[in-house]
């Protein structure tokens, strides 16, 4: 059970809201929209992706003290963490194939191999590394955000290096936004898209150099009903903001390619 003054708390809690909050607007699509183009069938699609992703990121820092159960979480949210980037891609890459053409198979197999590969890669590996090797700690006592978590220091840069491709990976799809979407919706959905990498690199550099732990004030002992934010919290905001902006844009863009094509002769 998950101590609500556990550092892993904050975590929990803020991306289940985040979890039911994108769950309720994945049903709420499906109620408004049922066109059966499969642009709109991913964007329903990345919704409840984004929703799992969440959830599992929940789970994952509820047993997050727990040195056993922690250890199978962490490769799990990681490996949701690749595929909802992929999902993101994939479904953007849709609307810009709103009437056709829409990509060859090999496109998408090109699309979802990074996600697919380092999990397997990892699933073979996994076994093969001691839990106490993994076992890390960080944080700052005289904060309150010590905490423990699993980290596979020996394969740190494949996993960052696999990360940072995905989430670079519409950079190679952008022009397609342009060529095919409105100028302006294509702008609102990269600059969404650009938005999101600056926060995301940014929560990331935050919580590997621990800059929230070491500087800002422990909130929860100032205001006793908080809950102990660390730097890895910090990181759950961050991406749970850069989520609903990429989202916001995604709508927009298939509004104006949903309006363009229904005008057309």
């Amino acid at each position: 059970m998950l101590d609500m003054r556990s550092v892993h708390s904050f975590s929990a809690w803020s991306h289940l809201v985040a979890a039911v909050a994108f769950a309720a607007y994945g049903l709420i699509r499906v109620a408004l929209f049922d066109e059966l183009v499969l642009a709109n069938k991913l964007a329903t699609a990345s919704v409840f992706v984004y929703a799992a992703t969440f959830a599992i990121s929940t789970l994952y820092h509820v047993v997050g003290d727990n040195q056993t159960l922690s250890r199978p979480m962490v490769e799990i949210d990681q490996a949701a963490v690749l595929f909802s980037l992929t999902v993101t891609i994939a479904t953007d890459v849709s609307i810009a194939c709103y009437a056709g053409p829409t990509l060859r198979v090999r496109a998408w197999v090109d699309i979802i191999a990074s996600p697919v590969l380092t999990t397997v890669f990892f699933g073979i590996v996994l076994p093969t590394i001691s839990t106490h090797n993994t076992w890390v700690k960080r944080g700052a006592v005289s904060k309150g955000t010590l905490r423990h978590y699993h980290s596979d220091l020996q394969h740190m840069n494949t996993r960052r290096g696999t990360a940072l491709c995905v989430l670079l990976g519409w950079i190679p799809t952008a022009h397609l936004l342009y060529e095919r979407i409105q100028s302006t919706p294509a702008a609102v959905l990269l600059a969404a898209y650009a938005t999101g990498v600056v926060l995301v690199l940014s929560a990331q550099l935050n919580d590997a150099t621990e800059f929230t732990d070491r500087w800002l004030p422990d909130v929860s002992r100032i205001y006793k009903r908080w809950l102990p934010i660390e730097s890895h919290g910090v990181w759950h905001v961050v991406s749970t903001l850069a989520t609903v902006f990429l989202v916001v844009a995604r709508e927009y863009a298939l509004a104006s390619q949903r309006q363009q094509h229904t005008l057309m002769p």
